[in-house]
């Protein structure tokens, strides 16, 4: 009788966790606007913002917290794309050659269960393409897969945001170029 009380009381948290984890990824999805992300893809002050000393006073520590929270959400949706092109060329080399999950993780030099998890990811992103902007890591979202995928059968707004296709916005990615021509044409007055 107590294991089952237990177990119940485990099924209710983990129910909880499940509707919180929706709810967020709800808000942030509808935080999108105009169906465009803006993805970060230089940070000149992440030094600082990773090693900076806590301050003292309770506006500068909201302040850095709040950048941090932005940080960390830039840093995962990176993390997600380029998680989704592994998975891409995961499942693509599984299927080129035929192979099963466990021969293309041997041979991609992978462990077995990473290669399941990115195959799984890549099942994932087929269904729900923009899933991967709400700033959550690729085993957040797989460790949350079923819950996402009973919501989005349930809630047809929800679905949508999921499915419709966003323009990315690459921010840093001109500015890698400019810095390199400076530096180049530095370089060349130098010689002259």
């Amino acid at each position: 009788k107590e294991r089952s009380e237990e177990a119940k009381r485990v099924d209710v948290e983990n129910e909880r966790r499940d509707v919180r984890f929706i709810a967020k990824l709800k808000e942030t999805m509808n935080n999108i606007r105009k169906e465009e992300i803006v993805i970060q893809t230089r940070f000149n002050n992440a030094r600082e913002l990773c090693t900076a000393d806590v301050p003292d006073d309770e506006e500068s520590m909201r302040t850095q917290y709040i950048n941090l929270d932005f940080f960390i959400a830039d840093v995962e949706v990176l993390g997600c794309l380029a998680k989704k092109k592994q998975a891409e060329v995961f499942a693509k080399y599984k299927n080129k050659f035929g192979l099963t999950t466990e021969e293309t993780a041997r041979r991609l030099d992978t462990p077995v269960k990473f290669g399941q998890r990115l195959f799984t990811f890549h099942g994932l992103l087929t269904k729900f393409p923009n899933i991967l902007f709400s700033g959550y890591s690729m085993e957040t979202l797989l460790t949350f897969k079923k819950t996402i995928e009973k919501e989005e059968f349930n809630d047809e707004n929800f679905r949508c945001k999921l499915e419709t296709e966003f323009t990315i916005i690459w921010e840093g990615e001109d500015e890698d170029e400019r810095s390199l021509l400076e530096e180049t044409e530095e370089k060349m007055e130098t010689f002259v």
